[in-house]
């Protein structure tokens, strides 16, 4: 097998800011990466490395200890103050490292140090390291996410639960006050659901609360909107960036998308199910914004009026950014 080849196939896939005030050095040290299949930007600089990783993710920061305007050190922390999600492998090159520069530097965030003149089959194996290091801490994060997004899922429906709510409503919230924008909340409960299981048993019941949680979704935007289960048969659908209208057009679609379609429990048993929504919202969210508890009261009680005016049918609360509620069924 070509290893230098394998190697050079992984490479281009990383991306490396060097950072020196020499050309020279600069001109070298891009020659090897180059060489190596790397994506190298460079800078003179340190201001202008950290402009440059604020506008792109770069995997790797080869850096020198002397630089115009800061040190190595310097630079170096202040790469690890700035908030990232994604981890840069940092290189401090150096032509007199002594133990205390060498541990001043790792203090300050360095990863690896090199004494110039760089050795390129040594620069390599550091960037080979560097490349597993990256790796890993991806996977890791990966593995985070996925544990994070299962304690957030409930487990019979597959939907997001109540701890998505208590977690993100108040972020998103926050956003939309921030850009202004429309938001609305629907809360939306099975009618009779307790005949359901009482008449046919609990299995027959998860069944449906499967079935109803998909066809909910259905009717979602992908990746913006998000269907959880608030408890029981009650779920609560989160619309970011859309008014009372366009939340009740959403609503009412998931109401005929329940009703209209029988729920077939088994080749001799369908179901007729259908389902009752309440909605809030604000036109524009003020910048101040509001309680989760709020929004989700407002259209909880829509629910309820939804419920005495005889079930399957939505009911609206239009919010306004002075608090004072005006309603509509």
């Amino acid at each position: 097998m070509d290893y230098e080849n394998q190697d050079q196939a992984q490479a281009t896939d990383i991306r490396v800011l060097l950072v020196d005030m020499s050309p020279i050095s600069r001109k070298l040290v891009k020659s090897m990466l180059q060489h190596e299949g790397y994506l190298v930007s460079e800078a003179a600089k340190g201001e202008r490395a950290l402009e440059i990783l604020a506008a792109e993710y770069h995997h790797v920061v080869i850096t020198g200890m002397v630089l115009e305007d800061m040190t190595g050190s310097e630079l170096c922390a202040r790469i690890r103050a700035a908030s990232s999600h994604r981890y840069t492998y940092i290189i401090a090159l150096s032509g007199k490292g002594t133990i205390k520069d060498i541990t001043h530097a790792i203090e300050h965030g360095v990863d690896e140090f090199m004494h110039k003149p760089i050795n390129r089959p040594l620069l390599a194996a550091r960037l080979c390291l560097a490349r597993r290091i990256i790796d890993l801490e991806a996977k890791l994060k990966l593995v985070q996410m996925q544990s994070q997004d299962l304690l957030m899922k409930d487990a019979l429906t597959e939907v997001y639960n109540r701890r998505r709510i208590q977690s993100d409503l108040p972020a998103e919230i926050k956003r939309a006050g921030r850009y202004k924008q429309p938001f609305s909340v629907v809360i939306c409960d099975l009618d009779h659901f307790k005949q359901v299981n009482d008449a046919h048993g609990h299995l027959a019941g998860d069944q449906v609360l499967k079935e109803v949680a998909q066809r909910l979704k259905s009717n979602c935007r992908m990746d913006i909107d998000w269907v959880a289960r608030y408890g029981g048969e009650e779920f609560v659908i989160v619309a970011p960036e859309t008014g009372v209208e366009g939340a009740m057009v959403m609503a009412e679609n998931m109401r005929n998308a329940i009703e209209e379609a029988p729920f077939k429990i088994s080749d001799s048993l369908s179901l007729e199910i259908t389902m009752s929504f309440g909605v809030a919202g604000y036109s524009n969210v003020p910048e101040s914004g509001f309680s989760p508890d709020e929004i989700l009261g407002q259209a909880d009680l829509c629910l309820y009026k939804a419920k005495d005016q005889g079930r399957n049918r939505v009911c609206y609360q239009r919010c306004v950014a002075e608090d004072t509620l005006h309603g509509k069924n």
